[in-house]
């Protein structure tokens, strides 16, 4: 592991024939193991940087370096990283090294070889998908080209996992592939993290699963919404909460995508659940896998 406590960004240019994958890790314990395994054996390298933890997410990194120490490179990021739209966040230049686009960018300059893949802990892969986008990327149709995929959106409940009908797919514009150009950055927006490239984009509708709603704080508490008021994240979590419909993934997988092959995924008990456990409780009346035409595509919205 190396400990980061000036970061300085130096991108190379020269790089191998491969992919190498990238994440930015704060408080991800919950599925970050099972994130990085679902990708390990597909990818040269996986950089992995972290900031600001205080769960277990270190001791699961370094235990993944030493079983897979010529993939996995860990760096531990020292100078705190504020979220979007936080008052922190808005006052500083992309330049500073506590920007979240400074941050990014740092996990992108580490990368080595040509092909790059951006993802989160909270994101579990297909089998063998990363050799087909590349395969994708390697078409001379697709030059020039960035894929941005989608992902199911998970909520557990009682031991079993469910998707929910009203949002059940991620926006897409977050987890990305494409081919390493000195023009691809990340720049800061009032909202997020923006990342600016020279292609055009090829969109790829199922690609991970997303497990964000399954973490212990329903993956709500590094954005410091109690501080951080204007987080885009204080609406969208409102919605989300309130709105449910609920069926199971494999009812789900069956009916929508039932060529589909994938590894089954964990889920983490309910009693540890820290974030609106009055509404969790209530998750008996928003499952419904009768009444719904889950094959009717204009009923699904994706957000």
């Amino acid at each position: 592991m190396f400990i980061v406590e000036d970061p300085i960004i130096s991108f190379n240019s020269k790089r191998k024939n491969g992919i190498s994958a990238f994440m930015r890790i704060k408080n991800g314990q919950d599925y970050l193991e099972e994130s990085i395994l679902s990708v390990v054996d597909q990818v040269n390298e996986i950089i992995c940087v972290f900031n600001d933890s205080i769960d277990d997410t270190e001791k699961i990194l370094i235990a993944l370096e030493n079983k897979y120490p010529t993939i996995i490179k860990v760096y531990k990021y020292i100078p705190i990283v504020y979220p979007p739209n936080s008052k922190e966040y808005l006052e500083l230049p992309d330049t500073s090294n506590q920007s979240l686009a400074y941050y990014y960018n740092f996990a992108l300059s580490k990368t080595t070889f040509s092909y790059c893949f951006k993802f989160d802990d909270d994101e579990i892969f297909i089998p063998g998908i990363l050799t087909k986008l590349k395969n994708d990327l390697e078409d001379p149709k697709n030059i020039n080209k960035v894929i941005e995929m989608k992902g199911l959106n998970l909520v557990d409940y009682k031991e079993k996992m469910y998707i929910d009908l009203k949002s059940p797919c991620t926006a897409g514009v977050d987890t990305l592939f494409f081919k390493y150009n000195d023009k691809c950055r990340f720049f800061k927006t009032p909202g997020h993290e923006w990342f600016k490239h020279p292609f055009s984009v090829l969109r790829r509708d199922l690609t991970f699963f997303h497990t964000k709603r399954c973490k212990q704080d329903r993956g709500i508490n590094n954005y410091l919404l109690n501080s951080n008021t204007k987080s885009r994240y204080n609406g969208i979590n409102i919605g989300w909460f309130n709105d449910l419909i609920l069926v199971s993934l494999d009812i789900y997988i069956k009916r929508k995508h039932s060529k589909l092959i994938y590894n089954k995924i964990n889920f983490i008990n309910n009693s540890n659940k820290k974030y609106n456990e009055s509404i969790f409780a209530d998750l008996e009346n928003k499952i419904n896998e009768s009444q719904i035409d889950i094959n009717n595509d204009n009923f699904i919205k994706e957000s």
